[in-house]
């Protein structure tokens, strides 16, 4: 198994990565340091970095002639953000405004002043609303939002949001928390609403949304989450759902069952080596029988099925997948370059290559972190 890390660099970055080293701080530059970091990159501190690298992308303002030029994938002569967003340099995004709805099919969502502590007395809502066919998936892979019992004080709540009223779906004040949290609506709108007092404040939280049809087929992100419709509360009764999860010609589907709860013996979850039911069955089980949680494609398909029954319902699944790339071109400033499947091992008779393309007069460093 492999695993490394690639990274593209200028004078300026190289001056950063020597003062870095010799401060012994692991190559996290302190908050003295920030002015030589990159615009799109912010350094909270010697320990932790909040925020994206992508780079050789516009962000919002610059000129470009075609969207794949844009962070923001909006290009008419210039990269801008859409209606109800604002361009965030941090996640090097486009992210919703405070009390913004929205259709988007996916996006980010992040508290006030991210990475940095959230202001007292906010209150903001974002609104998703899709299609009648689909549901939402949140995913919150950072919070820092001040502890207090029942979330009496600062707190973070996603609801179902349905014509006889709204179900809450979770709800967060945890203090700090880099674990990730996935909610899912059972229908096509989802609430998510911050609220913070006049006293403690932290960093907040950041989030990525996404729908799903509920026969879905996907090709990107590269790698992500799929849940059932109401995770982690209950999923709908009498329905079908699958997920068809679909690469270039030549990479392969890995999936990590994370978890499963549902009726044992009445209800499975299938997984199939291909784009179909008719394709070889990986696997057929139930909660009791997940004993292998790994599964690898043996091509650029891979195929998951659920029916649930009219009796019981619980929270059902949850898993995380990865599209592998065997024959990749690189064009970011930094990244990580691993073995397919890792750090599981990898499937046979494998034939990778990765390229790094870069503007000339840049140096290129590599680092293997694990062979």
């Amino acid at each position: 198994m492999l695993s490394c890390t690639t990274q593209v660099t200028t004078t300026a970055s190289v001056w950063k990565s020597m003062l870095c080293h010799k401060m012994n701080l692991n190559c996290f530059c302190s908050i003295i340091l920030t002015f030589l970091c990159r615009l799109d990159l912010v350094v909270v501190s010697a320990n932790e970095t909040f925020c994206s690298t992508q780079s050789t992308l516009t962000p919002y303002g610059g000129s470009c002639y075609a969207s794949t030029q844009c962070i923001t994938n909006y290009c008419d002569n210039v990269c801008v953000c859409p209606v109800n967003t604002y361009y965030h340099s941090c996640t090097a995004s486009c992210v919703l405004n405070c009390n913004a709805a929205t259709n988007n099919p996916s996006g980010q969502i992040v508290s006030h002043d991210y990475p940095y502590n959230y202001p007292n007395y906010e209150l903001c809502m974002w609104t998703l609303r899709g299609t009648s066919n689909v549901y939402y998936v949140i995913s919150i892979s950072y919070m820092d939002i001040e502890y207090s019992y029942n979330c009496s004080l600062d707190s973070l709540k996603i609801y179902d949001v349905k014509p006889n009223g709204n179900t809450q779906l979770a709800m967060f004040c945890n203090g700090k928390d880099t674990s990730k949290h996935i909610v899912a609506t059972t229908s096509n709108s989802m609430l998510v609403v911050f609220k913070t007092d006049h006293s403690v404040q932290g960093r907040g939280f950041s989030g990525y949304y996404r729908s799903f049809a509920y026969n879905a087929t996907i090709t990107e992100p590269r790698r992500g989450y799929i849940a059932s419709p109401g995770y982690p509360l209950k999923y709908p009764g009498n329905s079908y759902f699958s997920w068809t999860i679909t690469g270039t010609p030549g990479s392969f589907i890995s999936l990590i069952i994370l978890n499963l709860s549902i009726e044992n013996t009445y209800e499975h979850i299938n997984i199939y080596d291909g784009d179909n039911i008719n394709t070889r069955t990986l696997a057929h089980m139930d909660s009791n029988s997940v004993s292998q949680p790994v599964f690898m494609s043996t091509g650029s398909s891979l195929h998951i099925v659920f029916r649930s029954d009219s009796s019981f319902e619980y929270s059902g699944l949850l898993a995380s997948y990865e599209i592998n790339e065997c024959q990749t071109i690189l064009t970011g400033t930094s990244g990580d370059i691993v073995s397919p499947g890792y750090p599981l091992n990898y499937v046979e008779n494998l034939s990778c290559s990765w390229t790094v393309n870069t503007d000339p007069n840049t140096i290129i460093f590599l680092r293997f972190d694990y062979i």
